[in-house]
């Protein structure tokens, strides 16, 4: 069921809102460039986007757009933005238009089209989180046909919510090529960092590939080669 890193393209879920998927997202974008690879990057629907004289300004579709090497227009790399803070089914609601999944496969076969090395699609929210009155976030992943790699919080609670997610996807199908925790406090035990992965690890048998501090850094050394 574990997909490896061969498919070079993968789709950036969650374990929740606010777990920090785009700064991890940037982060593996940033390392992949240092090592020479052609990067690419989609938020296909963000939420609480602010209003501004150009329109809907999507702050995180805009940080993945200027972090990956390659050059596509915004309306391609974000198509859907809304201006609530909400699930995109509830903000379409309110501000339509409904999120259209064959128009976000388009704008993803677009990008595709450039060849990037290396190419992450960021969700919004967690795996669930519903997209249209008839698909969640875990339906266009598999419309996509990508792995996923999991972002989790560093902290009390993580095991939980990161088995949780892991086990949804696979039961729908979706690889999971692993986890990587983020927000990893200044001064946290390397022991704590080691028994949260290493519990997830044991319970759903996929790997937490890193750890991502509060500063960006790796605490933590990335498991992972980009290039394999």
């Amino acid at each position: 069921m574990m997909a490896g890193p061969s498919a070079r393209a993968w789709f950036v879920t969650g374990t929740g809102t606010g777990v920090g998927k785009t700064t991890v997202a940037v982060a593996l974008l940033e390392q992949a460039k240092q090592r020479g690879l052609k990067t690419a990057a989609m938020k296909p629907v963000e939420t609480g986007c602010p209003l501004g004289p150009g329109g809907l300004s999507p702050a995180d579709g805009i940080r993945l757009k200027s972090a990956a090497t390659t050059e596509r227009d915004l309306r391609i790399v974000s198509p859907f933005r809304y201006q609530k803070p909400a699930a995109p089914v509830v903000a379409a609601r309110l501000e339509g238009p409904e999120v259209d999944i064959d128009r976000i496969r388009y704008c993803f076969e677009m990008i595709k089209a450039e060849r990037p090395d290396f190419l992450l699609v960021e969700g919004a929210g967690g795996l669930l989180v519903p997209l249209t009155e008839r698909h969640t976030m875990a339906d266009l992943i598999v419309a996509l046909g990508l792995p996923a790699l999991v972002v989790a919080r560093d902290g009390l609670g993580t095991i939980n919510h990161t088995a949780l997610t892991v086990e949804a996807a696979l039961l729908r199908g979706i690889a999971v090529s692993g986890v990587i925790l983020n927000g990893a406090r200044a001064g946290t035990s390397a022991d704590v960092v080691q028994s949260n992965a290493a519990e997830i690890e044991r319970l759903v048998d996929v790997p937490v590939l890193g750890v991502l501090g509060h500063g960006g850094q790796w605490t933590h050394p990335m498991q992972w080669d980009l290039l394999s």
